[in-house]
């Protein structure tokens, strides 16, 4: 029936301007859309590329790890720890009431940040910045001018760099004098990186400080100088703060001035949160291998492990545990349809999947005269066609034909794809379906914002993937604006703010969908350290050019000069990402968790390294994080 069906409208289609129904001509505008469907399906018929091609990445590290990983047994019973954290919660609230200076409650809020327990107090961290902000502040100690104006930046508070004037000399110049005081110049360092876009004396301060940090290194003390060798290799406001957890709370132990409720707290909390993380990764990996072994995908990274790490760097809260899980399965998805586009798939293989996609809603034309049972049968099997919206004009015209609209994303387009990618396009159906579920179970209804999102990431991998088809060179700024898309920030933004629920309001997921500057910025910074990461190994196979190959070949420069300045439009995605926190403060939340995803790039991709598929590289992050509970 399909076949007879495709083979009658490839040969209409393509012979003239009309196509006849039940001795009905209509005038045809969308004769080649319909021929180019049918001769799609042909090539999908007479069979494709196989799955038997094996990976050319390493395999996992983690495997069933977590699967079988038995913890140690938490030092005390789960139920004593959570009423142990509520009792510790409480004292926290009692020294934020006796912070009555400036300093004092800027020290507590910056320790909570640095243990990792600002979540927990979110409405009094809000309350004393709006204090900070408000209240004379005269101080000439660089440590709390620059720590001031780093909390107040982070939090979406403007304030002028013309604070640190008082630190110059006549001459407009950083002192010397300001060296003597490393504490003060890392806090200096640290602060400056929250610039923006012409704020040259930041840049200076940046330099300033870096240059007198590295000299000093040798001779200071632990644990400032474990904290300054942090901070010259990443910045505090580039890092990713769970990982500055772990290093910071067995350094706070050794700081004359610790406060031993803040330092019980953070343990107890960081143990009973990789407690529940261990739970979500083992569920992952069961996931994951019924996935694989059923898609039966030997050439797609097995990254589930990495993947997880990935939602957890935006979504690391307790209570944001199913925003966590779905973020990590569409991280998961992606990764096989980035595989698959990127070193698999033929360009009519591509062309096949992006149509099958595009199945969300789209009209059927189906003869009157046809009884139900014949109806339903022509009706699956002409799914496979996309009809342009210029159709529906003439649908009042003529009584034979009826017009359905398909108003779900169904099976029906799998015809479609060859035989080894079928697999594959059911299990996505059908996560998609279950992570629907999943967030209408707790009154979540954004699931259509998903679905939108994976259509455009097929139509952008197969653009890509055409440009490849036909050595399409393209020019350095058509390589980035595709590039930021193929990278994956603006769907998995939407994707994990969808996930969030009420916590994340309808018109801040519109604010993302419509590209903002800082999605832009997000992506750009992922797009030009990814393509440093991966530039040999992008050449060697031969897939699209990257954004380093478009500037040396439009520039007719090295690869050295071009990493340079791609190394340039780097910290200018920082800094719009940084202006981005002073736009509308109901937005803000949406804001820091685009902010969260960009903190993941340098874990996966700093020093021109590729750690997500070299995967060996963040084992001992994923260890520290998941693996290793903290002493108490």
């Amino acid at each position: 029936m399909i076949n007879l069906i495709s083979s009658s409208l490839a040969t209409t289609a393509a012979a003239g301007t009309h196509v006849l129904f039940k001795g009905c001509r209509l005038p045809c505008p969308w004769r080649n859309n319909l021929a180019n469907t049918a001769n799609i399906y042909f090539m999908a018929s007479r069979g494709a590329t196989t799955p038997g091609k094996p990976s050319s990445f390493e395999p996992s590290v983690w495997g069933d790890f977590f699967i079988n990983y038995e913890p140690q047994p938490l030092q005390s019973c789960e139920e004593w720890m959570r009423v142990r954290v509520i009792k510790l919660k409480e004292e926290v609230c009692m020294l934020f009431k006796g912070c009555n200076r400036a300093v004092r409650k800027m020290m507590l809020v910056d320790v909570l940040q640095h243990l990792g327990l600002d979540h927990h107090f979110e409405e009094q961290i809000n309350t004393a910045l709006s204090e900070i902000l408000e209240s004379e502040f005269s101080s000439y100690n660089l440590h709390d001018v620059a720590l001031r104006f780093r909390l107040l930046r982070e939090h979406g508070c403007w304030i002028s760099p013309d604070v640190f004037d008082k630190f110059k000399d006549e001459n407009g110049s950083l002192r010397e004098d300001i060296t003597k005081e490393p504490r003060g110049l890392l806090s200096l360092y640290n602060a400056a990186h929250l610039l923006v876009h012409g704020e040259t004396s930041l840049e200076e301060a940046i330099a300033f400080a870096r240059h007198h940090l590295k000299s000093m290194r040798g001779s200071l003390k632990s644990p400032l100088a474990k904290q300054v060798k942090r901070a010259l290799h990443l910045p505090l406001p580039r890092t990713y703060r769970r990982v500055e957890t772990v290093h910071f709370i067995s350094e706070y132990k050794e700081d004359e001035g610790h406060n031993p409720i803040l330092l019980e707290l953070a343990k107890l909390d960081f143990n009973l949160h990789q407690h529940l993380h261990l739970k979500e990764l083992k569920s992952m990996t069961k996931w994951w291998k019924e996935l694989s072994e059923f898609i039966g995908l030997s050439y797609v990274r097995d990254r589930v492990v990495e993947n997880y790490l990935w939602s957890f760097v935006v979504h690391y809260e307790e209570h944001f545990g199913l925003a966590r899980v779905i973020s990590a399965k569409i991280n998961v998805l992606l990764t096989i349809m980035d595989d698959t586009h990127d070193d698999h798939a033929t360009i009519e293989e591509c062309q096949m999947l992006h149509e099958a996609a595009q199945r969300l809603d789209f009209p059927i034309l189906i003869p009157r005269w046809a009884n139900a049972q014949l109806s339903m049968k022509v009706l699956n099997s002409l799914a496979l066609l996309s009809i342009c919206s210029g159709l529906t004009r003439f649908s009042g015209l003529f009584a034979c034909i009826a017009i359905y609209h398909v108003h779900r994303w169904d099976g029906s387009a799998i015809s479609l794809l060859p035989e080894y990618l079928k697999r594959f396009y059911k299990e996505l159906l059908g996560n998609i379906k279950e992570i629907g579920d999943e967030m209408a179970t707790s009154g979540n209804y954004k699931i259509a914002y998903i679905k939108k999102q994976f259509q455009n990431q097929f139509s952008y991998y197969l653009q890509e993937a055409q440009w490849t088809h036909k050595c399409h060179k393209p020019s350095f700024d058509e390589q980035v604006n595709l590039g930021v898309m193929t990278i994956c920030v603006p769907t998995v933004s939407v994707c994990g703010m969808a996930a969030m629920g009420d916590a994340m309001p309808k018109e801040a997921l519109d604010w993302v969908v419509g590209l903002p500057d800082a999605i832009i910025a997000s992506g750009k910074i992922a797009r030009f350290m990814n393509d440093i990461a991966a530039f040999n190994r992008v050449k060697s196979k031969g897939g699209a050019a990257s954004s380093v190959e478009c500037y040396m070949a439009e520039h007719g420069v090295t690869r050295e000069v071009a990493i340079a300045k791609i190394g340039s439009l780097i910290e200018d995605g920082w800094k719009s990402l940084n202006q981005a926190r002073f736009g509308d403060r109901a937005l803000l939340p949406a804001v820091q968790r685009v902010i969260n995803l960009a903190l993941s790039f340098p874990l996966y991709y700093g020093g021109g390294n590729d750690a997500f598929t070299v995967s060996t590289r963040l084992r001992e992050t994923i260890e520290i994080l998941f693996v290793n509970p903290i002493p108490m």
